[in-house]
């Protein structure tokens, strides 16, 4: 399933049997910096993606991958719009990126230890991310 973000929010939703996962991927904040060559950036939401189907055609994406998760994440990917500058975006399970910005993205309701990941950006990053699993 592609989805396109039309708002802040965006969700994933996964059947497994019984069992319904909901997680909100990410809420985000995206506060652009006065710096040079802003606008060359993927702009918020338009440009972006989520797909739990892969890469998206036409879109640059990162791999969002949990490898301790038995659930498959392993094609879940965050884009943005080929053509425009890339934003650096680099995904980490394993704790933050030294030298880069990092958010901690913790999913209480998920016992696979969510607790160590962290989407990141360059430190000169025109985005500020916020996350919430509640919405």
């Amino acid at each position: 399933t592609i989805e396109s973000c039309t708002g802040k929010q965006w969700y994933q939703r996964r059947v497994r049997g019984s069992t319904h996962m909901c997680k909100c991927f990410l809420l985000l904040v995206l506060t652009l910096l006065p710096i040079v060559g802003a606008l060359d950036y993927p702009f918020w939401p338009k440009q972006f993606k989520w797909s739990s189907a892969g890469n998206v055609p036409g879109y640059d994406c990162v791999a969002i991958i949990e490898t301790a998760d038995p659930h498959t994440w392993d094609d879940n990917r965050f884009c943005w719009e080929k053509g425009t500058k890339s934003p650096g975006f680099r995904w980490s399970s394993a704790g933050a990126i030294r030298g880069m910005k990092c958010t901690k993205i913790l999913e209480t309701a998920d016992p696979h230890t969510w607790d160590d990941n962290y989407l990141c950006v360059p430190n000169d990053s025109p985005y500020n991310f916020q996350w919430s699993s509640a919405g």
